[in-house]
């Protein structure tokens, strides 16, 4: 279910990038579109005042006889029409500007959000991966319940005691060698049982049958203290 999670807003997180890749495609075009257009104002700028001075001049030639008055005024309206051209230009480049603080603004937006979903994204990943980590580490074998400490557990030390007799018949006869281990674990005492007839040999642990191999290993094992 995490790896689905995962792959989800691995999925999700795509989407957004390649919307927002495509935003700031939109942007640079915007932007080259922008420089573009300025470039045409520059030139044709600078077309009008090459015209300009072409008319000057040919008046120039024209009207060499003229008197002062006529320079000074043609020159005059020339200065005029400069001043009017370079406002022009100035106008255009005012609005060329604004556009493009704006378009960077959006694309500074857009970059910011990018990497607030990219770090988002990253955090996610982080917190599931470490959300799997403890899942992983969560032992799912089963629990061994701790025993609780009995009166046998009080009369006897830790570790395993061992008892033996034997059985008789009403005519003294001998029938059965008993053997009583009571092992002790941490206050918790049980009692197992080994009995020999001459027909057979039978285990018993708190008086349910067991096996020799659960005898051996629940009594004779190397960790328990032997007290006879």
């Amino acid at each position: 279910k995490n790896s689905e999670m995962q792959t989800a807003a691995f999925d999700a997180y795509t989407k957004e990038m390649q919307g927002h890749i495509k935003s700031k495609n939109s942007l640079d075009a915007q932007i080259q579109s922008n420089n573009a257009f300025l470039e045409t104002e520059e030139e044709n700028r600078l077309k009008s005042l090459s015209t300009l001075e072409t008319v000057v001049q040919n008046a120039n030639s024209t009207n060499s006889g003229a008197t002062l008055s006529d320079d000074a005024e043609r020159q005059k309206v020339k200065t005029a029409i400069e001043e009017q051209a370079i406002r022009n230009a100035d106008d255009v480049l005012v609005t060329l500007k604004k556009k493009g603080e704006n378009a960077e603004k959006v694309l500074t937006i857009n970059e910011e959000i990018i990497t607030d979903a990219a770090t988002s994204n990253l955090q996610q990943q982080d917190k599931n991966y470490k959300t799997q980590q403890t899942l992983n580490a969560i032992d799912n074998s089963v629990q061994v319940k701790s025993k609780i400490a009995n009166t046998l557990g009080q009369e006897y030390p830790e570790g395993v005691s061992q008892e033996s007799f034997t059985q008789k018949d009403k005519n003294g006869l001998m029938t059965a060698i008993i053997t009583r281990r009571i092992v002790v674990i941490e206050g918790h005492g049980d009692v197992y049982v080994r009995t020999q007839t001459l027909q057979a040999i039978t285990y018993s642990k708190n008086g349910q049958a067991i096996t020799e191999f659960h005898w051996q290993k629940d009594t004779d094992g190397a960790q328990l203290e032997k007290h006879y």
